[in-house]
């Protein structure tokens, strides 16, 4: 006996009184339509039939009473159930969802020095933060283990910069802290300076190494990175492959290079690196004096999905780039408030002290020191979050459809674009467009592939 019907029946009565509240946004294609309601962080892509269906239950009925008017749909009254129980479930009936529980830091980024040997156009680190600074180790330590029961149970570290290669010893000692806590742990170079010591110590902690490359040749690279970056890069980028280190090649994206992502992929394949990453530039740092452009993010998702879609075998090297993030996001149904700065990501800059996330580095944004210990910093990276909330109804994306998944956009950008944190991020509608784009690839990568994800193409 199937034991699945009586559990449907068990989670929506046939006899129970639905009412779906209307979408906050439909775009139809080709007869088929995407739902998106903002509050509740859900969204669906449908056929006509069932958009039908909801438009229906759109005022109280039963279930019995809509089947019993429409016959036609009888046949899919299974399917009709399981969509409509997660459709309750995501709180579109009415009935408030389970909560979600307290946030728990999900990454720890750390500028072991802010000091840099390279100068790039993309670079986020602002003149003023550099420094001669280097990380007290044991002190970071000391402050991780004091941290590590806030951690969620996926958290990760980063270490980055400046350039993180110019206190080889901070790097090695933290990604041994991180293999002996289970915690995976990624450093950030530039590749331009790396010792044989330093690669048997990235080795021995297990550090995936991620190098910069703003351009799949010299000519591209150098102009934003610095002559013979490249060749340099290259040749450590080489060096880490032949000793087995798991890496990655990372490339801002912006005017000056989106053409290259095809062959990035390729460059990448021919070096064998594991992973390509490509991330918008950010208006931050270098990148305020204009001597690059931000490339829209829509753009670069597609590129990247044209790419993914022409060789499928590239897939796996796409992990935590841009589209694979929103993808991610996309794929179940959320109710965040925030981008998690302060709350699930918190920067330890090179001399101990502790900012909401690494685009969040001023002075009145400080969040404390490591030597004060977690308690200062956790609570007031709490205040500093219900100050980005979305939910707020002071906050101009308040009502807004993508803004479970959007989240304002960066913080950092805004506070820095338009003077404050509460304002409209300034890619706002590229990054809808983005968002809803990844919503129409994802259902028909479900159609296609009959891939799981948690918004079923009916």
């Amino acid at each position: 006996m199937n034991k699945r019907i009586p559990l449907l029946r068990q989670f929506l009565p046939q006899t129970n009184v639905l009412r779906i509240r209307p979408p906050d946004y439909i775009e139809e294609k080709e007869g088929f339509y995407l739902q998106v309601w903002g509050a509740e962080g859900y969204w669906q892509v449908v056929d006509r039939e069932f958009r039908d269906l909801l438009k229906v239950v759109e005022q109280p009925a039963s279930l019995k009473t809509i089947l019993r008017e429409h016959p036609e749909w009888a046949v899919h009254r299974r399917d009709i159930q399981v969509q409509l129980r997660g459709m309750e479930k995501a709180g579109l009936t009415g009935k408030a969802p389970r909560p979600s529980p307290p946030p728990r830091i999900e990454n720890v980024t750390i500028n072991l020095v802010t000091a840099c040997n390279l100068d790039c156009h993309t670079c986020y680190v602002p003149q003023a933060l550099r420094s001669g600074a280097k990380l007290d180790v044991k002190r970071l330590l000391d402050f991780l283990d004091e941290l590590r029961p806030c951690f969620s149970s996926n958290a990760t570290l980063s270490l980055l910069g400046g350039e993180p290669f110019l206190h080889p010893d901070g790097v090695v000692q933290a990604g041994l802290w991180a293999k002996r806590h289970k915690f995976a742990c990624n450093v950030s170079t530039n590749g331009t300076i790396i010792s044989d010591s330093l690669l048997k110590g990235l080795r021995e902690a297990g550090l995936k190494v991620q190098v910069s490359l703003d351009g799949a040749v010299a000519g591209t690279n150098d102009a934003i990175r610095g002559p013979g970056t490249f060749q340099k890069a290259i040749g450590t980028i080489q060096r880490l492959v032949e000793c087995g280190i798991p890496t990655t090649l990372c490339m801002v994206c912006c005017q000056e290079n989106i053409r290259e992502i095809p062959a990035y992929f390729r460059l990448a394949q021919k070096l064998g690196a594991g992973e390509v990453r490509f991330i918008p530039l950010k208006k931050l740092g270098n990148s305020k004096a204009g001597l690059v452009a931000p490339a829209p993010q829509y753009e670069i998702v597609k590129a990247i999905c044209t790419e993914l879609d022409a060789d499928p075998g590239l897939r796996p090297m796409c992990r935590s780039d841009i589209y694979s993030i929103v993808r991610s996001m996309l794929r179940e149904s959320s109710r965040r408030q925030t981008c998690g700065s302060g709350t699930q990501t918190l920067l330890v800059q090179a001399d101990g002290t502790i900012y909401p996330c690494i685009n969040t580095t001023i002075p009145d944004l400080k969040l404390g020191h490591i030597a004060g210990g977690r308690a200062p910093a956790l609570a007031k990276g709490a205040d500093f979050g219900r100050l980005l909330s979305v939910d707020s109804s002071a906050h101009p994306c308040y009502g807004c459809h993508v803004k479970r998944w959007c989240l304002a956009g960066c913080p950092g950008e805004t506070l820095q674009q338009a003077g404050a944190l509460n304002r409209p991020h300034w890619n706002c509608e590229d990054l809808k467009q983005t968002i809803t784009y990844v919503m129409w690839r994802l259902a028909h990568e479900q159609q296609s592939s009959e891939e799981k994800v948690a918004r079923s193409l009916i």
